[in-house]
């Protein structure tokens, strides 16, 4: 199993056999053609134990890769539903959420940001028996003119939506929860 491998399949026993400080020869900051390091692997599939010994073994987390200028963490919360867990380990590490920016001037946080706003929830067809409107008038009151769904399956996010005079979802500000334990 080479590195990548690894990485993409969360393989910690491989890993370590790989590492130069192990007994192998691989570097932890090694990079592929595209200019991305097994970092990136783990943080694009959600690998958080390979992400965790790699940064254990001195991994450079602020690596960009050459085809978006995306980081480690860019990844990790681009693909948040996932690698949750390794953007909580980056981020622990001392990964910055405000940069460096990418090609396009996104900073890992700017990114998480655009990609959640444009995933507006949509309330499913049929809602489950606690999520029901309770009486006939409009959306069970109060939520600032939200469903109960909207109300109740936002409540953690990070972002907040609010309505505009049009009723089009919005979201204004990003909230970020606070990290006990990685």
């Amino acid at each position: 199993m080479d590195i990548w491998s690894a990485c993409r399949f969360d393989d910690v026993t491989a890993l370590r056999s790989l590492l130069k400080d192990g007994s192998g020869e691989v570097p932890c900051d090694i990079r592929n053609q595209f200019g991305a390091t097994p970092l990136h692997f783990c943080a694009t599939y959600g690998s958080s134990q390979c992400a965790q010994v790699l940064l254990d073994n001195g991994a450079d987390f602020r690596v960009q890769e050459n085809t978006s200028g995306w980081t480690p963490l860019h990844l990790a919360l681009y693909h948040h539903r996932r690698s949750l867990d390794t953007a909580l380990k980056l981020i622990a590490a001392g990964a910055p959420c405000y940069g460096p920016c990418d090609k396009e001037g996104l900073n890992p946080l700017e990114l998480l940001s655009l990609q959640l706003s444009e995933q507006r929830p949509q309330p499913p067809q049929s809602r489950p028996h606690h999520l029901q409107q309770r009486g006939g008038s409009g959306n069970g009151g109060g939520g600032g003119g939200l469903s109960p769904w909207e109300r109740i399956s936002n409540k953690d996010a990070l972002l907040t939506p609010t309505r505009d005079a049009d009723e089009a979802v919005s979201y204004t500000h990003l909230t970020l929860p606070t990290i006990y334990s990685v």
